[in-house]
């Protein structure tokens, strides 16, 4: 069992993550990856986004009874992960075997290209050797037309050797999704006291913040949608008028904060996107949102190494930070 320490909440749910896997027509695995799946209590499923379990902790001791009585609930025993396999097994599956597809087919048709000429070419320069000596006797020479097609046909039965091996390279098939492990998730509002507290107080801080975001991304002329809560990584996505679409993790603090922290998951994300990708940081001021202010960072997760770093989240300096933003753009 695992705390979400920010989710102010009081609905555990199960986090499952699947293996799924994509195999040619050799049994051999050309994809693989794993989806994360969340099923609440009332039998929703959805899917949990990258990495989920980066961003949970283990739980307080304090919560140790609350643990207990969700593991008595009976809807854990009803069937949840069977339901998470055949979410899974419908648009997410189709989703990663198309994904392979669209990479391996390509390939397969290159490499076919390319052996069938090459071996056509030395069957045919064989065949052709053959015949001229057959036309042009001379005992001094040191193979005969015989050994030169014999040597045609054996390439001629390799070439049919590799076309069936690449035949069966480029069918693919999507396995049923295995479930890898399982954690049922206790939300910070759930376990009260100064748990749940941190967590009520940090929801009401980013929500004046997301609002922040979603009011200077209006002025900017793009569209902006919010995420939703389970959406790990970033909070907006807005697409301007030319149809570039800039990706947003916010992080709102009171005004007067020395740090903030960052999951992992929000880094590999922003990493990934590179300048696709915003860092907004929003300070909250204590006289109400009209007062509040705003510092946009563009690609600014490229210089943090989490390669070795053992943790789930990372600590940064606020006023650092905040000195190196700029207005929303």
């Amino acid at each position: 069992m695992l705390l979400d320490p920010e989710d102010p909440g009081t609905d555990p749910h199960l986090l499952i993550a699947l293996a799924a896997e994509v195999v040619d027509g050799t049994g051999t695995t050309v994809g693989r990856r794993f989806e994360y799946v969340r099923v609440s209590a009332d039998g929703v499923v959805e899917d949990a986004g990258p990495g989920p379990f980066n961003d949970l902790v283990p739980l307080p001791d304090g919560a140790r009874d609350v643990a207990a009585g969700v593991l008595a609930q009976s809807w854990l025993a009803e069937g949840a992960d069977r339901r998470a396999a055949a979410w899974v097994s419908g648009s997410a599956v189709a989703e990663h075997a198309a994904e392979v597809r669209a990479r391996i087919e390509p390939e397969v048709a290159k490499t076919r290209e390319l052996v069938r000429v090459r071996l056509t070419e030395q069957i045919n320069f064989l065949y052709r050797t053959a015949a001229d000596l057959r036309d042009t006797p001379d005992r001094r020479r040191r193979t005969s037309p015989e050994a030169l097609e014999a040597q045609a046909a054996e390439l001629e039965r390799r070439l049919e050797a590799r076309m069936r091996l690449l035949d069966a390279r480029g069918r693919l098939a999507a396995k049923p999704p295995v479930l890898s492990g399982a954690a049922v998730v206790i939300p910070a509002g759930l376990v009260g006291g100064e748990v749940a507290r941190y967590a009520s107080d940090t929801a009401a801080t980013e929500r004046r913040a997301v609002d922040a975001v979603l009011a200077a991304e209006r002025a900017l002329g793009r569209s902006p949608e919010e995420m939703p809560h389970n959406n790990k990584g970033y909070d907006v996505r807005s697409t301007a008028p030319d149809g570039s679409t800039v990706y947003i993790e916010v992080k709102g603090r009171v005004l007067g904060a020395d740090t903030f922290e960052v999951t992992f998951s929000e880094v590999m994300l922003g990493k990934n996107m590179g300048r696709a990708h915003r860092l907004a940081l929003v300070s909250v001021h204590p006289d109400g949102a009209p007062h509040d202010e705003l510092r946009y960072l563009t690609d600014h997760f490229r210089t943090i190494d989490v390669g070795a770093v053992a943790t789930t989240r990372i600590q940064l300096d606020w006023r650092r930070t905040w000195s190196a933003g700029t207005p929303p753009q």
